[in-house]
């Protein structure tokens, strides 16, 4: 069963990801995505922490979002 630890080591994750790792031509390039991206993953992580609990789609959506992002980074 997922944990909340997992879910909010995902969120940040991409967050670290997307502000320390994606190339910065890569950033201006695709801004909305990346801003998108973030979004969905923090409003992700903010429902897991107010139910206490992750469930299975939720970790995959973080893991399919941070493996995007990572796609970017060379």
């Amino acid at each position: 069963m997922p944990t909340v630890q997992e879910a909010e080591a995902l969120v940040e994750e991409i967050a670290d990801l997307i502000d320390n790792e994606v190339p910065d031509g890569a950033f201006r390039r695709m801004p909305d995505y990346f801003e998108s991206v973030r979004s969905k993953a923090l409003d992700i992580g903010d429902s897991v922490e107010s139910y206490g609990s992750a469930t299975e789609a939720q970790i995959e959506a973080l893991e399919n979002m941070r493996d995007g992002v990572k796609k970017w980074i060379r």
